[in-house]
């Protein structure tokens, strides 16, 4: 009996069971492929695996430690979920991350348990149009009440693009969570990283934080996802060399970042009582938006939350000219910072702050040298589109460095006091 409590939840005790979930994705017990590899880490399972009623996920009953022989370290010695380097497969995605491969839909409830060491080093080509990474490459289900420690995740994206845009989320727990009532809460990543790399390769649009790459419950459909928090640190680094003529190219051609300490995009939902207290980089070529807790959030809530985390956004996207009017236009050369989100395209704030350091520097070439062009551009708390309100929220002027927020809130002194 696999669900010995009788709450519908198949129960989790071992990484191979972890691991068994990719087969059974709607979490009803019946996987839909390698019946055999499921059953090797479910054996003997009665008729349903023991639910009362057909089964609605998985739940873990124990803490789960990838680090098999307890050194310290991910190395080969931890040889089962190795993979020669690569670390872990996501959950929801196949081994050539193919798009639209499987989801995982179903209810995942930690009950409060940690992951210990997840490890991903992948590499991933630009011939793969659509990638998530995670613990959870792409899930439309409820993922609840997990912690993960200590995560290691590094995604590099190279290649020849093609015609189309290529996309990347990644996230410690879930790279992206997209679908009606899909949820992430009372979840955590403590201590790790997250990084990306953009290698040689153009249109590309990327998604990263600690938590999650992006959020997204459903287009016009919110939902509450409330208390989760992330400490780790967030990284997002392009390698591709543009000059300033290749800006004028064309808008497709652009690589777009949106990077935060919870997660890189927040999209139609409503993030409650959720924190993020490591630093966020970004780096290198491209457009992006950085903020402590988000990096983009749109037609969504953000409420008694708070970033603690330093932003440090050092891209550089070389400006087009607007020939009509003969001047400088940031559509191709604009990043966007802030202490909670580096932009928040709609949506309210209430209740929230942030004391990071903010620091953005913008290389602008000649015909673009108005500095000011990247003094806009960078916020206390973030900036604001026209949508939305910003109510008893406030960014500390000294520790972050900025003394304005043209969007709304408002500075304090000593505000972590």
């Amino acid at each position: 009996d696999y669900d010995r409590d009788g709450d519908g939840l198949i129960e989790i005790r071992t990484l191979a069971q972890l691991n068994a979930i990719r087969w059974d994705l709607d979490g009803n017990g019946t996987p839909n492929s390698n019946a055999a590899d499921y059953g090797e880490a479910f054996p003997n399972a009665l008729t349903g695996m023991g639910c009362a009623t057909t089964c609605t996920g998985y739940e873990l009953r124990a803490s789960l430690d990838f680090d098999e022989n307890g050194d310290g370290t991910m190395s080969p010695r931890d040889s089962t979920y190795w993979n020669e380097g690569a670390g872990w497969l996501p959950i929801g995605q196949d081994p050539g991350y193919a798009q639209n491969t499987g989801s995982y839909t179903a209810i995942f409830e930690g009950n409060g348990n940690t992951i210990s060491n997840l490890y991903i080093n992948r590499h991933i080509t630009n011939n793969v149009r659509y990638t998530g990474v995670g613990l959870f490459g792409i899930s439309g289900g409820q993922l609840r009440n997990v912690g993960l420690e200590n995560p290691y995740i590094s995604v590099t994206r190279s290649g020849t693009s093609g015609s189309l845009r290529r996309y990347t989320d990644v996230g410690a727990l879930i790279g992206s969570l997209s679908g009606s009532g899909a949820t992430i809460s009372g979840s955590w990543v403590n201590g790790g990283g997250v990084a990306f790399t953009q290698g040689e390769g153009e249109r590309s649009d990327v998604t990263v934080g600690c938590l999650a790459g992006v959020i997204l419950p459903a287009y016009n459909y919110t939902t509450e996802n409330p208390a989760n928090y992330a400490t780790c640190a967030v990284y997002a680094h392009s390698t591709l060399s543009r000059t300033w003529a290749q800006a004028n190219a064309g808008n497709r051609d652009r690589n777009i970042a949106r990077v935060g300490g919870l997660a890189g995009s927040f999209n139609w939902g409503h993030a409650i009582a959720s924190y993020a207290r490591g630093n966020v980089t970004c780096r290198g070529n491209g457009q992006k938006t950085c903020g402590g807790l988000f990096g983009e959030a749109s037609n969504g809530n953000i409420v008694s939350s708070y970033a603690t985390g330093n932003v440090v956004n050092e891209a550089f996207s070389p400006p087009r000219i607007d020939f009509i009017f003969d001047r400088c236009r940031n559509t191709y050369g604009f990043m966007l910072s802030g202490g909670l989100t580096g932009y928040h395209l709609s949506g309210d704030i209430i209740d929230s702050y942030s004391i990071g350091r903010v620091t953005a520097a913008m290389a602008a070439p000649a015909p673009c040298t108005d500095g000011r062009l990247a003094a806009r551009l960078v916020g206390g708390l973030g900036l604001r589109a026209n949508s939305g309100s910003i109510t008893n929220s406030y960014w500390d002027v000294e520790s972050s460095g900025i003394d304005y927020n043209d969007s709304g809130g408002a500075g304090h002194t000593n505000l972590w006091c």
